[in-house]
């Protein structure tokens, strides 16, 4: 996640507002989490493409009563608005496992809470996998594709986080980027044509849905062969974050495994939810996110607004700004019971592991400033109590309400949080983490005496 404000991202005019809904009442045989997978040819709208939907494209092709294409609009598997036996070909392959091009939905979000869709088409299944940005990362590594991996950002950075991320480390080759003058991150094309040089396999690059901020120059990435899947990884709302696990398993051929990652982030996602439903409304926590150096998240940030889904009370209003001599006054300082800081494993965020190891002398230099030096921080009420938490940011979005709810009432979270944390890291690099001592969150005294 960034740590820089992102701008509104500019969408092209196919992009729609559809988002499907899993259809427990029609037909599907396989709707556990209530999310569908966004892929046409799920003619049922449940989370896998089987004989059901092969059966449903039949029954619309026959002209039964009941069945049509306004209906079943997921049943037009080429995406052409007919529905014919070319939409069959395209399912029985996918049954099959036969290679062929599937439409689905990509995801693009606003650095807030707003998401919009757009229908590409993309070579399936995904073999070799390039990658971007952390959380996609995270995301590949949970569903056990670190060694299918050949190209990523950042993995020629030795302080990557080498707890979740070691054998992508080790396989993949490193893919570089820019910024042009907007801030928008631009795909270096020579080091995508590179990796699918050596790695013919690899034609596919899964990305953030934050489209200026990650591999804003998709059309250039597409120029060259390669398609570029957007996931929803880490926006702050439920359904469309699901829908990507299950969009990421479909293409990958690891949809068991993504079924059951879907089903525990619905699991913890309603779970907290509900939690913050019943907290005292006169005990919230009145919290502040900082995001990077002195960058405090308003409440229309993503990182602000999954703390208030996790039931906190925002002290800061809707715009994000730096940090200033305002934060000592009372109506900020005296309203601030904890201070949250997010840190992720990206080097603009100041590496939460680093060499196999907590890395707190960087989080604290990127975050709090160098030894000996006066911030404004550190004049706070909330500072001085020792009311400050840093928490790690790579995890998906029903774990980032977990980790901000269990920051702020251990005591309503505490349950939930250590339950859900194992059968999270059980999913992650093989147990990559046990008896390491590791955790996700450190308060201030912890890091400085580390």
């Amino acid at each position: 996640m960034a740590a820089i404000a992102i701008a509104a991202i500019v969408i092209i005019a196919a992009i729609v507002a559809f988002l499907p809904k899993g259809n427990n009442g029609g037909g599907g045989s396989d709707t556990p989490i209530g999310v569908a997978l966004p892929v046409y040819g799920n003619a049922d709208l449940d989370s896998d493409i089987d004989d059901d939907d092969l059966k449903i494209i039949k029954k619309i092709i026959s002209k039964e009563t009941g069945y049509s294409i306004a209906t079943y609009p997921f049943a037009d598997a080429k995406k052409d608005g007919i529905i014919d036996q070319r939409d069959v070909d395209v399912v029985q392959k996918i049954i099959k496992k036969e290679p062929t091009s599937v439409y689905h939905l990509n995801y693009y979000n606003d650095g807030a809470v707003n998401v919009k869709t757009k229908v590409v088409d993309t070579k399936w299944p995904c073999e070799d996998l390039m990658v971007t940005y952390n959380s996609v990362m995270f995301a590949m590594t949970s569903l056990g594709l670190d060694e299918r991996v050949v190209g990523a950002t950042a993995v020629g950075n030795t302080s990557l986080d080498k707890y979740v991320y070691a054998k992508m480390i080790e396989n993949a080759d490193p893919l570089s980027y820019t910024y042009d003058s907007s801030w928008n991150s631009m795909m270096d094309i020579s080091s995508v044509s590179k990796v699918m040089l050596k790695h013919p396999k690899a034609h596919t690059m899964f990305v953030s849905a934050y489209g200026n901020y990650d591999a804003y120059n998709e059309s250039e990435i597409e120029n060259v062969g390669c398609d570029v899947v957007r996931l929803c990884e880490s926006n702050p709302t439920r359904d469309e974050t699901i829908a990507s696990v299950l969009l990421a398993g479909f293409l990958t051929n690891t949809l068991d495994r993504a079924k059951e990652l879907a089903s525990l982030y619905s699991d913890i996602w309603d779970s907290c939810t509900r939690i913050a439903s019943t907290l005292p409304i006169d005990d919230k926590t009145g919290f502040i996110v900082n995001v990077g150096g002195d960058s405090i998240a308003g409440t229309s940030n993503q990182h602000n607004y999954k703390c208030l889904l996790a039931g906190g009370k925002s002290v800061l209003g809707a715009a994000s700004q730096n940090i200033g001599t305002w934060i000592l006054e009372d109506e900020y300082n005296k309203n601030i019971d904890k201070i949250l800081i997010i840190v992720w494993s990206n080097a603009n965020n100041g590496f939460f592991f680093g060499n196999h190891e907590l890395n707190p002398q960087t989080i604290l230099a990127n975050y709090v400033g160098e030894a000996g030096e006066d911030t404004l921080w550190e004049k706070t009420d909330a500072w001085k109590r020792d009311d400050v938490y840093f928490v790690y940011g790579d995890y998906p979005t029903a774990f980032d309400l977990l980790l901000r709810g269990y920051a702020m009432y251990p005591d309503y979270y505490g349950a939930l949080f250590d339950e859900s944390c194992k059968k999270m890291l059980s999913f992650i690099s093989g147990g990559t983490f046990e008896g390491k001592n590791v955790q996700l969150i450190y308060k201030l005294s912890e890091l400085q005496s580390y």
